[in-house]
């Protein structure tokens, strides 16, 4: 029974959702250098990281092609095998 109470009177705490200080602090940082930057930067910044953006994209195209690729090989394989 005593480990009932505690159990219940612990819950708040329990459900309560923390707040993770490094990530803030990390977006607080983020912020302040981004609205330190004048204009011209801040349009620099914004298609330097769509083109990362884009260039991601093409990367991940490319690997998920070369891995259909593998897998269709390796599927023809098992078939030679099985007849």
């Amino acid at each position: 029974m005593a480990w009932w109470s505690l159990y219940k009177w612990f819950g708040s705490f329990r459900t309560t959702p923390f707040e993770n200080m490094i990530t803030w602090y990390t977006n607080k940082l983020n912020h302040e250098w981004y609205e330190s930057l004048s204009d011209e930067e801040k349009e620099q910044y914004i298609k330097k990281a769509e083109e990362r953006k884009r260039n991601n994209e093409n990367a991940l195209t490319q690997l998920m092609a070369t891995y259909a690729t593998i897998v269709d090989k390796c599927r023809n394989m098992l078939l030679i095998r099985r007849i």
